[in-house]
């Protein structure tokens, strides 16, 4: 696709966020543009669809994420996690293992956009945006009579009341959602020591079975041996072939906790 050179107007929207944010219920010029292909929920995207659809690397959408992160949560970004993040995934038929997941509502896509510079698609939204803006400006008519005064007043006040309902609902969504945007940015920028290459640092006099053994005997991982995966089923395994007794759901991601412990405990398994 040919590339579209940028118009002087057009920093309007990638620079100002108050232009953005004039135009950010315009979803529907995502369909003008290009044919945008959504989740099976017809509502969300991931982070490769929102690439795919304006033409462009991933890491251009990561970096633009951590560029405006708080702009593009009030516009319906959202990190999933945990039992929230399984149900999505059964929903969508989603098989990625990731243990968190970026999801792009239309408003999300249409945000992206107005700030994506190098992208044909992006600046096509743009223009579109631009346009409709223009149109719907002339369209506005002065009134002639102090009872038309009156009445647009009303409505408009009325307008920024919801803007302003509408942005603090925004903000108590941003500051509850931060927190596990962090954890889920800081885990992938930095997932940690594995049990594997902690063991053979720490313990390589160690046999890895008794390593092992010892954090499961300690419930420090999940016991998953002599478990199947199956596609089929919709939690994806099926039941063990040999019964082990119950571990932790949390003890998979915590096992460093008890570091300390298996300092001493690990050269000799208990």
């Amino acid at each position: 696709m040919t590339m579209v050179p940028d118009q002087p107007n057009e920093l309007i929207l990638t620079e100002s966020r108050t232009m953005r944010a004039q135009t950010a219920d315009r979803v529907d010029v995502l369909d003008k543009v290009k044919a945008l292909a959504l989740l099976p929920d017809d509502a969300h995207a991931t982070t490769d669809i929102v690439a795919n659809y304006f033409e462009v690397d991933i890491e251009a959408i990561k970096s633009l994420v951590k560029d405006n992160r708080v702009e593009l949560f009030e516009n319906g970004m959202r990190i999933l996690v945990g039992e929230e993040l399984r149900s999505f995934k059964a929903l969508c038929g989603i098989e990625s293992k990731a243990r968190s997941l970026a999801t792009y509502s239309r408003r999300t896509i249409l945000n992206v956009g107005q700030l994506l510079r190098d992208s044909s698609i992006a600046r096509q939204v743009r223009t579109y945006l631009l346009d409709a803006e223009s149109e719907a400006t002339h369209q506005f008519m002065v009134p002639t009579t102090f009872a038309g005064a009156l009445e647009l007043a009303a409505r408009q006040a009325r307008e920024l009341e919801d803007i302003r309902a509408e942005n603090t609902e925004l903000v108590e969504t941003n500051a509850r959602l931060s927190p596990e945007a962090r954890v889920a940015d800081d885990y992938e920028a930095n997932p940690g020591i594995t049990p594997t290459v902690f063991h053979k640092t720490h313990f390589p006099e160690v046999g890895e079975r008794d390593f092992f053994e010892h954090l499961y005997r300690k419930d420090y991982l999940i016991d998953q041996r002599n478990t199947r995966w199956d596609e089929r089923r919709p939690s994806g395994r099926t039941a063990r072939s040999t019964p082990i007794r119950r571990r932790r759901a949390s003890a998979t991601s915590t096992w460093r906790r008890s570091l300390t412990g298996i300092g001493c405990a690990a050269s000799r398994p208990s």
